[in-house]
């Protein structure tokens, strides 16, 4: 993990209940399941991880992350936010590509 990983997770955090305790309560419903499993895909890939590996890191078996990515199974919004904090990635950016 990165040395400034605790800020980064706070700060992603706190990006995290804006989005989803402040105005933009709803945004959660607006998410298009199927991009989401892409983008998972696609960031995995690109960080060169395996799906047993990313499970290890985020404590989640690898099957349950395919199924996140084949959209047979809706990720958990914890389970978004500590991907994008593993792979230093903004949240809100993120869950707007998934629209």
């Amino acid at each position: 993990m990165p040395e400034n990983y605790h800020n980064h997770y706070r700060s992603t955090y706190s990006k995290w209940v804006d989005i989803f305790f402040g105005n933009n309560a709803n945004e959660l419903s607006k998410i298009n399941y199927k991009t989401l499993g892409r983008l998972l895909w696609f960031y995995r890939k690109e960080n060169e991880l395996t799906l047993s590996e990313l499970g290890e890191m985020l404590e989640l078996n690898g099957s349950t992350i395919s199924r996140y990515e084949k959209a047979i199974r809706e990720p958990s919004i914890d389970f978004i936010f500590k991907f994008c904090s593993l792979l230093n990635l903004d949240v809100s950016n993120f869950l707007e590509q998934s629209r």
